[in-house]
């Protein structure tokens, strides 16, 4: 097989991918987790290894959105955070697998403080698809390229930017918020 060959069946497949992975969601249960995140006092997204990146991308959306969120790099921090979360607050787990050791020690943390959970894996029957309040499964097409199975943070990514744009849609001023934190931005840009 060609390289040109190679690279359009790579892109058919990431775009199978993220069909299934739009396909997937269930739109009750979407509705009423876009509901918590927009009612949250605040939102934390917790992540390790190489979803890391998703999980700070999606707090920043969330931020200049007006939903105080965090994410960081340091797990001690995030769990340490996780203790703080109660009743009017969510948690996002992102876990490919949904069975990472620190990410399901979050999602307990945060169960039994009362904080409604959100999980983003690949694995609806994981420890994480079954702790959570809510669960979106991705879909990974990955293992037909690779011989060992390599996390695609493109259709968590994905899920994130779909939480964005339609929190965007239920805010009424978000635009006008996006609009002031990218010109606070500017300045840097020159």
């Amino acid at each position: 097989m060609n390289l040109e060959q190679s690279l359009k069946n790579i892109l058919a497949n990431k775009i199978e991918e993220l069909k299934q992975t739009v396909n997937m969601i269930d739109p009750k249960e979407f509705e009423s987790l876009l509901k918590a995140i927009l009612h949250a006092r605040a939102v934390q997204i917790v992540a390790v290894g190489n979803t890391i990146p998703v999980a700070i991308d999606g707090a920043f959306k969330l931020n200049e959105l007006g939903i105080p969120t965090t994410a960081g790099t340091i797990w001690e921090t995030q769990l340490s955070y996780t203790h703080t979360l109660g009743q009017k607050d969510v948690l996002i787990a992102i876990s490919n697998s949904g069975e990472s050791n620190k990410v399901v020690e979050a999602v307990e943390i945060a169960n039994k403080n009362g904080a409604t959970t959100i999980g983003i894996t690949n694995n609806p029957h994981s420890a994480i698809g079954d702790q959570v309040t809510y669960h979106i499964t991705t879909a990974s097409r990955e293992k037909l390229f690779l011989d060992e199975f390599c996390f695609s943070r493109v259709s968590a990514t994905t899920v994130m930017g779909i939480i964005f744009l339609f929190l965007t849609v239920m805010i009424p001023d978000s635009h006008k918020r996006m609009a002031t934190c990218e010109e606070m931005f500017a300045v840097d840009k020159r």
